[in-house]
């Protein structure tokens, strides 16, 4: 099954599913939801200029998420602290587009845990260093 719409009734806002992935939008409305969903499909959507960013816990063992934006600041970090024991944190971010998330994923398929989380390990960290010189990684 493609990507689809759904009303994600705990956080009060439309979300588009796409495989193991969620994609919040900004649409207030079903009609909104359903546009930002053709645009995500859409080639403009995948090849769309946002950040890629990488964020954790400041916790040895914990997961990394590898996600796509095309704001920073419309990350909300709050949504998906919520629903983690630990304190959440970016490590850093590049540009990029949908299609180069895709690629890294692909890239560190073999860490994947699920959805966009992957195993804290070394490459995967040698990887993040490489391509965001500020990276603030704990451990």
């Amino acid at each position: 099954m493609g990507p689809r719409i759904y009303f994600d009734r705990s956080r009060g806002q439309w979300a588009i599913r796409d495989g193991a992935a969620f994609v919040r939008t900004d649409a207030l409305d079903r009609e909104g939801a359903e546009a930002e969903l053709a645009r995500y499909i859409s080639e403009e959507g995948i090849s769309a200029q946002g950040f890629i960013y990488f964020l954790t816990a400041a916790y040895p063992e914990y997961p990394i998420k590898i996600g796509f934006t095309q704001r920073m600041a419309s990350v909300r970090i709050r949504g998906l602290q919520n629903a983690h024991p630990y304190t959440l944190y970016f490590i850093g971010y590049i540009p990029g587009t949908m299609a180069q998330e895709r690629e890294i994923h692909a890239s560190f398929d073999h860490l994947r845990l699920q959805g966009k989380w992957f195993k804290r390990d070394e490459i995967l960290i040698t990887y993040i260093r490489d391509k965001c010189p500020a990276a603030r990684l704990v451990a």
